[in-house]
């Protein structure tokens, strides 16, 4: 679990953070949840995890102040050749306050968010320190 500086610290447990999205659904609320997977090559699951939850932090949970929940998968372990890969579950997307969950942060809402995350990650992996 990924959450800004001013985050409730109930929203540290996944499931009462889920919970609380869940409650907190304003009447005609446009989502649960914004998604986005990171799937790259490498030898290290660790790695993948690393460079995924920094992203996540620096460039997600701080720039917005969302809360953000990582899930990564390896799917080799269940016999798969898919590739590992980490998904991002962001709360809302609604920004977080002391007080909880508060308005949508529209730069994450819909497919349009893709792009925007899509070009900060791979900026950022291209700079991200080898080994």
């Amino acid at each position: 679990m990924l959450l800004p500086a001013q985050a409730d610290d109930r929203m540290s447990d996944a499931r009462t953070l889920m919970e609380m999205i869940d409650a907190e659904l304003p009447s005609g609320g446009k989502a649960l949840l914004a998604y986005a997977t990171f799937t790259f090559e490498t030898e290290r699951l660790h790695v993948a995890w690393e460079v995924t939850r920094h992203f996540v932090k620096r460039h997600i949970v701080d720039t917005f102040e969302v809360a953000t929940l990582l899930i990564q998968h390896a799917p080799h372990r269940a016999g798969s050749a898919n590739t590992p890969h980490v998904h991002a579950l962001i709360a809302g997307p609604r920004r977080v306050t002391g007080l909880g969950l508060a308005e949508w942060v529209p730069q994450l809402a819909g497919d349009k968010a893709h792009a925007l995350i899509r070009n900060a990650f791979l900026e950022f992996h291209a700079a991200w320190p080898a080994g």
